[in-house]
């Protein structure tokens, strides 16, 4: 949540949910599910009402279900906002989100809105594979399935995946398996112990699941775990 004061923006609160691995317990979570929990919440605990809200704006890459081509706008009404907000869906790959909180505070500094709601909203585990020669029908022979997340991770130019570019890298700047394995090791376990601290508690959004054994509130503390050591060397 982001509003002028002064003519300064300001942000007033932010929340997220906790980051779900793939095809794990939020796969069955759509982004305009995860998106709306997370901007009812915003809203909450910026003091605004929604109808004091004149933009929506969320980043998004993938997308593969009828609310995705205009989450933004999904997101903004499920979340309470008026019919006259404007909403703006945009796509910078990876930086989406922070995009839309930098064109969501201009919208602020140019006078178009007081307040706006801005974020991004992604699963991977909901890309899908698509048929592209089906439109028309497949007359005769064989139709190859388009898996949407990997072209997604790809160049377009050159077909090279973002793992190739990872080990051009690697190559480029001498850094070893060995190295990134440890410096990946010890990223995870001071995520581990910072969550288990609690230091990321009042940022995240608690999700119910459910499932054939009931139901439970995800929080990152009962997904994520530290690497033992043991681990850690076999990476």
């Amino acid at each position: 949540m982001t509003q002028n004061t002064n003519n300064s923006v300001v942000i007033l609160s932010a929340v997220r949910t906790a980051i779900g691995g793939f095809g794990g317990s939020l796969k069955d979570f759509s982004p305009a599910e995860l998106g709306t929990l997370c901007a009812k919440e915003a809203l909450n605990r910026s003091q605004l009402t929604p109808d004091q809200i004149g933009s929506c704006v969320v980043g998004k890459v993938i997308h593969n279900g009828p609310k995705d081509a205009y989450l933004s706008r999904v997101i903004g009404l499920d979340a309470g906002l008026p019919i006259s907000s404007h909403a703006v869906t945009l796509n910078r790959l990876c930086g989406s989100g922070l995009e839309a909180i930098i064109q969501a505070a201009q919208q602020i500094q140019l006078g178009d809105v007081d307040a706006a709601l801005a974020g991004g909203a992604e699963s991977m585990s909901s890309s899908a594979y698509t048929l592209e020669s089906n439109r028309w029908g497949q007359k005769m022979g064989n139709s190859t399935m388009v898996d949407e997340l990997t072209t997604t991770l790809q160049d377009p130019w050159d077909n090279n995946p973002m793992g190739i570019t990872a080990e051009n890298i690697a190559e480029k700047y001498s850094i070893s398996r060995q190295q990134q394995d440890e410096y990946a090791a010890n990223s995870h376990n001071k995520a581990a112990k910072a969550i288990a601290a609690g230091h990321f508690k009042q940022q995240i959004v608690p999700i119910e699941i459910k499932s054939r054994k009931g139901t439970h509130i995800l929080t990152p503390t009962n997904m994520f775990a530290p690497i033992p050591q043991s681990i850690s060397l076999q990476l």
